[in-house]
């Protein structure tokens, strides 16, 4: 009786009033092209509420606490600023009590709306069908926004078949915009769930069948998020864009899915349908599936395969990400390893920076998901140069976490890559050794580190030194020398290596090692007392963090400047940067960079 809708409108009509709104779904199943499955991740716990709380406040360190210590924190946090709770779905939530005696303890800055089909112990609306008047009054809405004339007579018979449910009221008016007669041909709308689908859609879906629009519709249903409308032209299997536009007219007219700046997107209720309708056209889903991934492929050949090491523009790949994301899991799920790996070495440095932009937690540990999966299959493959890549890709992925299991799951990648290099060149070996010993600076063994940095610098010796990948990896070799130097206390050795690796890195226009390595010589000059030029070097380097959307490196700057201010004896100042500083270290997921921030809030 459309439930969630009311309570999104109610939402959405009183957002002014609210900070923050939280929405938690426990729904358990949807209808895919197998069936009625189980959703992997239905919010059927208090747990899973915690999870979208903590996801909604940017608060991913919420999740690394124990169960008493997220309470505790979660109850601070909803008591600071008005906050909308939406739990839909409350029947199927599996630990009821828990889940009421949380509600029961929010603060009063809380507000709570629930939806479910079972009476809870919480005052209620219970949704009844539209009054007769109410009906007429939406008919004749949809009957003008559609173009459409109705005579009493048939406003009548539709008010009744309908049976005063709105949505039933919409689907009718555009049945009939889209000339299906009232003689008779309407089933009668009973308030079960398959004669409401059968309703809904199917009437609708008759004469579309072995049209293009139908064709548009199904390809619709393959994308997760609103699609533009080349994607689901080609998609749907044609490339006329007169015929694309004149189907997807008739689609808006049924409203059967919505256009917003040329992207087309559709309600879920409607795609749980159009899936099934999907699975009863088994050739024209392999074919649209088909060209679902060629088009993506093609996509990510054109906007993605940037410099993993280097600031890009990914607005491309953010406004595509979640149905780029389906293309991928979907190749996986079904063992399309060559469209996966293809896939992936374009999409490889955008999935890296999100753990620079947002939560690394949540955006590492799904590119970590999908290279276990491709070094499996390219092991099964026997392609040994991208077995190369991957553990290579996923051992760097650990170390940049940083916790200690994840620290000794790289160095057992990195082991087992170093045993297969002879399938690389020997720039990549080089590459790899330096990596390796980044690995063994963050465990603190810095005589190992400074061995393999040794073993690279031998590497790279027999490679053509005119390459600007060889340069980059001569830069990265006085990069971690310096950082080696200044970790154990010899911080004019540091910048000299440090100012050496900056020339390199300028000759070769390496915008994001400038901006890492002017860091460093910020906290050399902190330790020189230079503080002058700490504060010069800090600002440049905040704003150039700012402007290219890289949270990390602005935290890290944060950091830097509340170390200044604390050399100078500005606590107050400095106690402010290490705040915001820890903060977005939190946010970020980095743990053990929050940690360090907060002995230094404790020494303040």
């Amino acid at each position: 009786m459309g439930k969630t809708t009311l309570a999104l409108a109610a939402a959405y009509a009183n957002l002014s009033g609210f900070s923050t709104v939280v929405f938690a779904s426990a729904k358990t199943q949807r209808l895919t092209t197998c069936g009625i499955v189980p959703r992997l991740k239905p919010d059927r716990h208090l747990r899973d509420v915690f999870r979208a709380i903590a996801h909604t406040f940017n608060r991913a360190d919420l999740l690394l606490k124990g169960f008493d210590q997220q309470i505790e924190t979660i109850q601070q946090l909803l008591a600071q600023q008005p906050t909308l709770l939406l739990i839909d779905n409350l029947e199927t939530v599996e630990d009821w009590q828990l889940m009421l005696a949380f509600l029961c303890d929010l603060p009063a800055t809380v507000k709570v709306l629930l939806t479910s089909r079972h009476y809870t112990p919480f005052a209620s609306i219970r949704l009844l069908p539209l009054a007769k008047p109410d009906s007429l009054t939406l008919l004749q809405q949809q009957a003008t926004t559609k173009q459409v004339s109705l005579n009493a007579l048939e406003m009548q018979y539709l008010c009744d078949r309908t049976s005063g449910i709105p949505a039933a009221i919409v689907y009718a008016v555009g049945q009939v915009a889209a000339g299906y007669t009232l003689n008779g041909q309407f089933i009668h709308l009973g308030l079960t769930d398959n004669e409401y689908t059968r309703f809904y859609f199917e009437t609708s879906m008759m004469p579309l069948r072995g049209q293009f629009a139908h064709q548009l519709l199904m390809a619709l249903a393959l994308f997760p998020q609103s699609a533009p409308k080349a994607a689901l032209s080609y998609v749907a299997g044609s490339h006329d864009a007169a015929m694309a536009t004149t189907g997807l007219a008739l689609l808006q007219q049924l409203s059967l899915l919505s256009q917003h700046n040329d992207r087309y997107e559709m309600l879920s209720l409607t795609r749980d349908y159009v899936i099934a309708e999907l699975s009863a056209h088994p050739a024209f889903e392999q074919q649209a599936r088909d060209r679902w991934i060629d088009w993506y492929i093609s996509f990510t050949q054109e906007y993605g395969g940037q410099d993993a090491k280097e600031w890009n523009d990914y607005t491309a790949l953010e406004q595509e990400w979640e149905n780029l994301r389906a293309v991928m899991e979907w190749c996986i799920a079904n063992d399309r390893y060559d469209d996966a790996r293809r896939l992936w070495q374009q999409v490889q440095s955008y999935t890296h920076a999100r753990g620079y932009r947002g939560d690394r937690l949540t955006d590492w540990n799904t590119r970590l998901e999908w290279t276990t999966w491709l070094l499996a299959a390219a092991e099964q493959h026997r392609e040994w140069a991208v077995v190369l890549d991957l553990l290579y890709d996923q051992g760097w992925t650990l170390t940049l976490m940083g916790n200690p299991k994840q620290l000794q799951q790289a160095a057992q990648l990195y082991t087992k890559a170093w045993t297969l290099r002879s399938h690389r060149d020997t720039e990549f070996q080089g590459t790899l050794a330096i990596h390796i010993a980044v690995l063994q600076i963050e465990q603190g063994e810095f005589n190992q580190a400074l061995q393999w940095l040794q073993t690279a610098n031998r590497l790279l010796d027999a490679c053509p030194k005119e390459t600007p990948a060889v340069t980059r990896s001569l830069t990265q070799l006085l990069y971690y020398y310096g950082e080696i130097a200044y970790k154990t206390g010899d911080y004019f050795c540091a910048q000299t290596l440090f100012e050496q690796a900056l020339v390199q890195a300028e000759e070769v226009n390496w915008q994001r090692a400038t901006f890492l390595i002017k860091d460093w010589l910020a906290d050399i000059a902190i330790q020189l007392r230079h503080f002058s030029d700490a504060q010069e070097l800090l600002q440049e380097g905040l704003d150039v963090a700012i402007k290219n959307q890289d949270a990390c490196r602005v935290a890290f700057c944060e950091r830097s400047l509340a170390q200044l201010e604390k050399a100078q004896g500005n606590a107050a100042s400095a106690h402010q940067w290490a705040t915001t500083a820890k903060q977005r270290f939190e946010t970020l997921g980095m743990v053990t960079e929050a940690t360090e921030t907060m002995a230094l809030l404790q020494m303040l």
